[in-house]
């Protein structure tokens, strides 16, 4: 064996032995898991401390001190395997992914995660872009990268995995295929692509992959093979580029500084617009740079995401009842007139329109 050689070996080994470590960096708790192929990847994670292997429901449960909850997984052929994850984050948590040079990286990826917590912040970051709900994540053979979670968020993960073989005996000797659809299998440059798709196509078929799983003892095979089917026939059939995402990508660092500003915000609903020089010294970063930063990841400024949340908070005060009035002055609006006007903004109703 030649020195260039071992010198690989060592190095791809030292490379694989971050699966079993963690860092924390910028904010984030950093864990790594091997990603060659979703049979690697269930074998990287039964490995893992803190995690059980429940063999007969083909589930992974998770409990550690950075989150909790399970992934259930099912091999429906070969080269297709599908993936689905119910996961809640106790710190913030950001992933890796690891390939072992030994081993064959075949794998397309088609996800879409769902994200909830209670500041309704549906979102989460792959390699610092800002991914949102009702979009799919389209990835190519190691164009994964670093994906990032808040803490306090619960996220639903559902995967579907295909491989090259697969896709070259399915989809492109299928007459339906089309040329764009071939060249999303065989663009190079496009490791890793968002998509919108339409939450109404998608939502039934979403319920029925997870009622799939949960409600079993074990996966139904021809049920998830019908689903999967679906899902991926949509994708290809029904997906728009989400173009210019690559536009608001932020450094790791900023990402969690404007979390926090969100969150800050979100906890100070009934309070006034603290102000941008307020903001910018509390969390030690100049006015233009918090403007700029939170406008890349919201796509808007910092006082309408104030007003936007602040009324959709008010709405469901005044949903509840009492004067409006009242509830302006909860608010911190002396002025009756301008709260009406702000919250129609938001609302497309008057306050007093909802009795």
């Amino acid at each position: 064996m030649t020195k260039a050689k071992i010198k690989d070996r060592i190095k791809n080994w030292f490379n694989l032995s971050k699966q079993y470590l963690f860092t924390y960096k910028n904010g984030f708790f950093n864990l790594s898991f091997l990603s060659n192929s979703p049979e690697v990847i269930i074998e990287s994670g039964i490995k893992m401390p803190f995690v059980k292997h429940n063999k007969k429901e083909q589930k992974l449960n998770l409990d550690s001190p950075f989150l909790n909850g399970f992934t259930y997984y099912a091999n429906l052929e070969k080269g297709f395997w599908v993936f689905y994850s119910n996961l809640y984050f106790k710190n913030n948590v950001s992933f890796s992914p690891l390939y072992d040079n030994q081993l064959p990286t075949d794998f397309f990826c088609i996800a879409i995660n769902l994200t909830e917590n209670i500041f309704n912040s549906s979102y989460y970051f792959f390699d610092e872009i800002k991914i949102e709900n009702n979009t799919v994540n389209f990835i190519q053979p190691k164009g994964d990268s670093i994906y990032c979670h808040f803490k306090g968020s619960q996220t639903k993960m559902f995967t579907i995995y295909i491989n090259k073989k697969w896709v070259t005996d399915n989809i492109f000797t299928s007459p339906l295929s089309t040329t764009s659809t071939k060249e999303l299998f065989t663009d190079l440059s496009k490791k890793f692509i968002n998509y919108k798709y339409n939450k109404f196509l998608f939502e039934n078929v979403l319920k029925e992959f997870e009622n799939c799983f949960e409600q079993n003892s074990g996966p139904d095979i021809f049920t998830l093979k019908k689903i999967s089917f679906l899902f991926l026939d949509l994708f290809i059939s029904n997906v728009t580029v989400n173009v210019g995402i690559e536009k608001h990508k932020v450094d790791l660092y900023t990402n969690l500084k404007i979390k926090k500003v969100e969150l800050f915000l979100l906890n100070n609903l009934y309070q006034k617009f603290p102000g941008i020089d307020f903001l910018s010294k509390k969390f030690k970063v100049s006015p233009t740079k918090l403007k700029n930063d939170f406008k890349k990841v919201h796509q808007t400024s910092l006082l309408k995401y104030y007003q936007e949340k602040q009324m959709q908070l008010a709405l469901k005060e005044v949903h509840k009842g009492g004067f409006i009035k009242d509830i302006a002055k909860k608010f911190n609006y002396e002025n009756v007139s301008k709260f009406s006007k702000t919250f129609q903004k938001y609302n497309n109703i008057l306050p007093s329109e909802t009795h």
